[in-house]
């Protein structure tokens, strides 16, 4: 990190320390900081950190952070600040952020010339400028300065009913959030999770699907989904639904409930891996389990193949098959995709429908029956769930096509030592081909089931 920057990079030089924030929280994130020195890290951190010489006055306006980068500790013609102090609210942030990252404590940093010195950067309205030179003043560095202060467990470096009250300033009229009082609402400001999604969280740690319902796991997966998505549409329109259920959709597309005794296995080691691994967050143990149970749709095949439940196989391979290939082979392959309206369709009509599916297995499980008005909706709601959904899946495959052509990914050209070629674009084509008597067949399978469930009922 030491070193030069590449070239592509080069005009980012002054946020590096900011973009070995985003290096290192990333190596986190994926478990992976092993690859990397801790304590050399550390080191070429803590160098960035400005201090005031001997005689300096630490009433002089100036802040006491952590610069971004080599070249703001030296002079600049551009900057009219003879201190050559280039301490920067938001670089303090990465610093101390990156510190506890790979272990190093910063309580026993220095902090009170630091957080002294920050509060000055507080202006009367609540608000924070990132340096004592002067710079724009907006949310973002209320968020940085608050960071900081939690960071160091000491609220002295900020004025916090001043900022509190200029973030309750900043709140648009349609309850979110802006950068500045009087503009629009922001989906990067809007970071706090409404109540209801966690109020359904139960006594046991799971998630319930409704008000006095047992946790589920399925619950967990499907309605995080379906929740996710309709906060992204409503706060930010559909180009940010991909982005907000992408972690918990690839797991639950690869990760269906199993028959018999290996859905027990698969949901309790994950369980039992979560609480012996308490450090980490809910998403850290989504990106492990996804991996490894995208076997689990190809046994509920399998078991279809070998009658161990009674769903047909001709029934159950379409439906995997499609999910898994849009989840993985179009939307993860292909982020270009990923903004399209028709990723909202295609998750809301998914989410829906798994979540009812599973709340009417789960109580026919549990209690050998399920309520008439649920039996309804599981034999009813597919009537629109189904085209909807099919409609997305052969819309966003189609929309990724031009980009499929273009990128040239999973192509396999000839020659080569395998004497075997293969061409992705072309895949997909046949793929929408597959989807004319996929989608009839899958559609009239369900009315047939419709009309044998709802005359069974109607004899009981």
């Amino acid at each position: 990190m030491s070193c030069e920057l590449p070239d592509g990079y080069a005009t980012q030089e002054v946020n590096h320390l900011t973009l070995a924030y985003f290096a290192v929280a990333g190596l986190s994130l994926l478990r992976e900081l092993d690859r990397v020195n801790k304590d050399q890290i550390a080191k070429w951190i803590l160098s960035f950190q400005v201090h005031p010489e001997e005689n300096d006055d630490l009433d002089n306006g100036q802040f006491y952070g952590f610069c971004g980068s080599r070249t703001t500790k030296f002079p600049s013609n551009l900057v009219k600040d003879p201190c050559h102090n280039g301490s920067h609210l938001a670089s303090t942030y990465s610093a101390l952020a990156t510190l506890k990252i790979v272990g190093y404590d910063v309580l026993n940093l220095d902090s009170n010339v630091l957080l002294l010195s920050m509060k000055k950067l507080q202006q009367p309205d609540g608000s924070f400028m990132p340096t004592h030179i002067g710079a724009e003043t907006d949310l973002r560095f209320v968020y940085c300065a608050a960071a900081i202060c939690s960071m160091l467990k000491d609220w002295s470096g900020m004025d916090k009913e001043k900022a509190k009250e200029y973030i309750l300033n900043c709140q648009s009229y349609d309850g979110g959030f802006g950068m500045v009082p009087g503009s629009e609402s922001h989906g990067r400001q809007c970071i706090s999770l409404p109540g209801y999604f966690m109020e359904r969280q139960a006594a046991d740690g799971g998630f319930q699907g409704r008000r006095n319902k047992p946790s589920d796991t399925c619950y967990a997966f499907w309605a995080q989904v379906l929740y996710y998505a309709v906060t992204a549409l409503l706060g930010g329109g559909h180009e940010g639904v991909y982005a907000a259920v992408e972690r918990p959709l690839q797991l639950a597309q690869t990760a269906a409930v199993m028959e018999f005794f290996l859905d027990l296995y698969i949901y309790s080691s994950n369980l039992l891996y979560f609480f012996a691994h308490p450090s980490l967050r809910v998403t850290d143990n989504l990106v492990f389990a996804w991996h490894w149970r995208s076997c689990c749709w190809w046994a509920q095949i399998l078991h279809g193949l070998v009658g161990l439940v009674r769903s047909p196989v001709t029934a159950t391979l379409p439906q995997i098959g499609s999910r898994l290939f849009l989840t993985w082979g179009i939307l993860w392959s292909f982020p270009e995709t990923q903004s399209h309206i028709l990723v909202t369709s295609l998750v809301i009509s998914w989410s829906i429908t798994e979540i009812i599916r599973y709340s009417f297995f789960g109580l026919k499980e549990t209690l050998g029956f399920a309520p008439s008005w649920l039996l309804w909706l599981r034999y009813s709601t597919f009537l629109i769930l189904y085209p909807t959904g099919i409609l997305s899946e052969v819309g966003l495959i189609y929309i990724a096509l031009p980009y499929i052509k273009v990128s040239e990914k999973y192509l396999v050209k000839m020659p080569n030592k395998w004497n075997f070629s293969f061409d992705y674009f072309y895949t997909c084509a046949i793929a929408i081909g597959v989807y004319v008597p996929g989608g009839p067949h899958m559609f009239t399978y369900m009315l047939a089931q419709r009309k044998k469930a709802l005359s069974k009922a109607k004899t009981a």
